[in-house]
């Protein structure tokens, strides 16, 4: 998300995927066209080599526990921030010694490859769940 004090706008993508009709979330997904959806609450595991250097991520549920660093972390609950932020000066030093631990070949404005993005076994198998049973795709 991105706006400018000279062009106000904020262009944001918002995909349901669970929903709460009684005490329990259930997982839902609403099915595009030429852009695969996942449903469920997620995590990202970031797997590093020995010398700091980025290997893959990993997509998988919020309830996994797989090899790797988790990243995604709650920020805000209830329209409140949790915590508190990080100054420009320490996300400027976090986003540089990020860009460096990136492989060589994906440094560039030009990478040679992409970086290796993986979905788990488990949030496909619950994707696919749902693809057969249609009930907890959300056609709306």
């Amino acid at each position: 998300m991105v706006t400018s004090r000279d062009d106000p706008a904020l262009a944001v993508i918002y995909k349901l995927v669970e929903k709460r009709p009684g005490k329990v979330w259930q997982p839902v997904m609403k099915p595009s066209v030429g852009k695969p959806g996942f449903p469920s609450r997620k995590q990202v595991f970031r797997r590093t080599g020995r010398d700091g250097t980025f290997l893959n991520d990993t997509i998988g549920l919020s309830t996994e526990r797989r090899k790797g660093t988790p990243l995604l972390r709650c920020v805000m609950r209830g329209g409140r921030i949790l915590g508190k932020l990080p100054s420009l000066r320490k996300i400027r030093e976090r986003a540089l010694r990020q860009a460096a631990s990136l492989p060589e070949p994906m440094r560039g404005l030009a990478p040679s490859r992409a970086y290796p993005v993986r979905i788990s076994d488990e949030l496909r198998r619950v994707r696919g769940s749902l693809r057969e049973m249609d009930g907890g795709i959300d056609h709306g």
